[in-house]
C-alpha cells in the first residue's frame, strides 16, 4: 500500500505470534524501508489503496499490484503484522481475513504466499488473448 503511515497505529511493528513464518520473507525483510522504495505503489495517491466497496478505484490499486516486483513481500507484511484495512499485495482486507485464517489453522506464510500469488496469475488475462 502507498504512503499510508503505520507508525501511529497501535501493536505496529508486532508480527502476530500464530504465524509460522517458513518459506516467507524473515522479519528484517518486511521492514518497509527495505522494500517500499521498489513498490510500483511508492509514487501514487493512497486512496487507490483504500477498501472501496463501490470497487472503482480499489481495483485500479490491484491491478497495479499485480505487476508489483515487491507485491510477495507487501501481502507477507500485511498478513504478519495484522494489516486489517486496504489493498496490501493486490488483496482486500476480507481477502486477507481468509488468508489470516488458513494462518491460524497452521498453514505457513511461503504456502499462503506462494499459492494466493499463483491463483491471481493464472486468472489474470493474458495479453493480445481474444
Amino acid at each position: 500500500m502507498s504512503t499510508y503511515d503505520r507508525s501511529n497505529r497501535r501493536g505496529y511493528g508486532t508480527p502476530q505470534r500464530w504465524v509460522d513464518r517458513t518459506g516467507g520473507p524473515t522479519l528484517a525483510e518486511l521492514d518497509p524501508t527495505r522494500w517500499h522504495e521498489k513498490a510500483a505503489c511508492r509514487d501514487l495517491p493512497s486512496a487507490l489503496w483504500l477498501d472501496d466497496y463501490a470497487q472503482t478505484s480499489t481495483s485500479r490499486g490491484a491491478a497495479i499490484c499485480q505487476v508489483c516486483p515487491v507485491q510477495r513481500t507487501c501481502l507477507a507484511s500485511a498478513l504478519v503484522f495484522g494489516d486489517e484495512y486496504g489493498i496490501y499485495g493486490g488483496t482486500t482486507s476480507t481477502e486477507r481475513a481468509s488468508l489470516a485464517r488458513r494462518l491460524r489453522r497452521g498453514d505457513t506464510l511461503g504456502a499462503v504466499l506462494d499459492e494466493t500469488l499463483a491463483s491471481r496469475r493464472s486468472s489474470r488475462p493474458v495479453a493480445g488473448a481474444a
